[in-house]
Formats: C-alpha cells, structure tokens, sequence
C-alpha cells in the first residue's frame, strides 16, 4: 500500500471511530493510546476524510476564513462584505464544530475562542446598529406580540418557524421571556401551542423522515421546495430522528441530501427587486418560455404563503416547478 492510501485508510478509519462512539472526547482519547497518536493528530485525519468525502457548505468556509481573522476592524469588514447572513454562522457553530471542524473544537482552544469571539464581536456590533430608540418601544412590544400569535396560530416548531422567518432562536426565546412577564394569557397560550406541537412532531415526524427519504432514493436528491413543503419541521429535528432510526446508509444518504438545505443564503430586499427587474426564459420540453410580470409575481405569492425563503435556488425550482404546472401547495402553512 503506498503512502496516499494508507493516508486514505487511516482517514477512513479515524472518522469511523469518531462517529460510531457520539464523537465521545473520551473515547476518542483512548484510540489515540491505542493507536500510538496524538489527538490533534487523530482529528486532523478525520478532517481529511470529510472534506474528500462530503460537500463543505458556504458557512463552513466563512468561518474557517472567521477563524483566522484577529482584527476586530476587520471582522466586521468581512462580514458586512459578504452577502451571507451571520446568524446562519452563529446558529450552526455547533455543527460546524462537531460535523466539519472536530480538530478545531477538541483540541484549539485559541481558534475555537477566536470564532466565538469574532461572532460575538459583529452580533455586537448589528445589535447596536439596530437598536430602536425610546419612541419605537411600542412597534418593538406589538412586533413581539404579532411574532408570538403568529407562531402559535402556525404548524411549526419553535426551531422551524425561526427557520422560516430568519429569526434567530436566542432573540425569539427573549420574547418568551418578556410576555411571560408582561402579557401572562399570551404565554400560557405559547406553552399549550408548543406542548401540542411536540405531541403532534412526536405522533408523525418519523413518517416525514421515511417520506423525504424515499423521495431522495427515487430522484437521487429533493429540492427545498419538495422537502419544505413534506414537513412542518426543521433539518435538525429531522436529521435527529433520521440518525435514530435509519440504517447506517440511508442516514448518511439522507443527511448529504438535507443538511445543505438549512444554510440557503436568502435574497436582500435589492435581490429580490432585481428578481422582479430582470428577464427569465426557461427550456420546457424543448420550447423556451419567458415568465411575465404576472407570472414572477404569482411565484413569489406562492413562496410566500408557504413560508418558503426566497434565494437562488427556491427561486429557479419554484420558476420550473410554475412552468410545469406542478407548483403545488404541500402539508405546511
């Protein structure tokens, strides 16, 4: 075996232990003895193996580049440069510590801070320039409250109605915080909707899994659209149930086919202008078609009833899936 494969061997074989134990420091510490190696070692091997292995998602790659950043003048100017939300980047650390950057997370405690520092830093920053004044504190209590109705009056969980509306779950547990205080009949009502949801994710979300599933085994993929409107719930909870009941295989199949679909990079208010602004011509069995102004239209109603977020690829699959007439309201509302 020459040196590339037995790099690829050891690769694989690493990242098999890393997974089959829940990424279990501990554990991972005793392969090392056993193995004669180092952890920093160990996990470089296993980084190896899933960058040849996997597709690494944008988010995944900003923060590497946020990880080598110390200037603090600087971090906001990458930040603010880049047409990619921050809080995708602050909601998912996790995954990208534990699924993509395993070496950084257990054993680089100085790039490990230096992220959540820089996150820190520009949360920081965007919150003092979105700060209401004094006379805005009645819009900002009834945005709350409207915030609030709306999630109970939806079919989904906490975790993907924040999905839906881009809203980050630390800021919507605020509002929890504040009406359970200020507006006691309203918060009994958030915790009776959200006990009903869990019941009801508990009764069918293992059919939703079985469902994307055999979706992605008969086209090879699902679009955002397909999988947005099959279910009320989020990647997360989905891949969580996925990774309990699903063969080795079919879990690793359905997490490649899903996981991309939580960091979708949504349209600005400019993008979405220069949607309507600009010309649109598809291939439909054989015939080019150009939507219309009342067509453009009619798509984004659509991709708005259905809490569906506009980007690039919403935008396209919603446009084909128009043009066939097989632009069809699902199970979520």
């Amino acid at each position: 075996m020459d040196k590339s494969n037995r790099q690829n061997y050891k690769d694989d074989i690493y990242y098999r232990l890393y997974t089959m134990n829940d990424r279990n420091i501990s554990v991972l510490k005793e392969y090392c003895v056993y193995f004669d190696i180092s952890l920093k070692n160990f996990l470089e091997h296993i980084v190896n193996y899933i960058n040849s292995n996997f597709p690494i998602p944008d988010y995944v790659n900003i923060i590497n580049k946020l990880s080598t950043i110390t200037d603090d003048n600087l971090v906001i100017k990458f930040l603010d440069s880049i047409t990619f939300d921050y809080k995708i980047l602050k909601n998912n650390l996790m995954d990208y510590f534990i699924n993509f950057r395993p070496d950084i997370y257990y054993a680089n405690e100085i790039l490990k801070n230096r992220i959540y520092n820089n996150l820190k830093l520009y949360e920081t920053y965007k919150a003092k320039l979105e700060t209401p004044s004094k006379c805005d504190n009645v819009n900002l209590d009834d945005h709350m409250n409207n915030t609030i109705i709306d999630y109970i009056e939806s079919d989904y969980t906490i975790t993907r109605y924040c999905f839906n509306k881009n809203l980050s779950k630390t800021l919507f547990k605020q509002y929890i915080a504040k009406i359970k205080t200020k507006k006691p009949e309203l918060y009994n009502k958030f915790v009776e909707a959200t006990n009903k949801k869990e019941q009801i994710k508990n009764e069918i979300i293992e059919n939703d899994v079985y469902t994307i599933l055999n979706i992605i085994k008969e086209n090879s993929s699902i679009s955002i659209i397909d999988f947005l409107l099959i279910t009320n719930y989020d990647v997360f909870e989905l891949v969580e149930v996925a990774d309990r009941i699903l063969s080795i295989e079919d879990k690793k199949l359905f997490r490649m086919n899903v996981k991309g679909i939580r960091y979708i990079n949504r349209l600005s208010e400019s993008g979405l202008g220069n949607i309507l602004n600009s010309t649109y011509t598809f291939n439909i069995n054989g015939e080019l078609i150009e939507l219309s102004g009342n067509d453009k239209i009619e798509i984004f109603q659509f991709l708005k009833d259905n809490n569906i977020p506009v980007c690039n690829d919403t935008w396209t699959d919603a446009c084909i899936k128009y043009l066939n007439d097989e632009l069809k309201k699902g199970c979520s509302k």
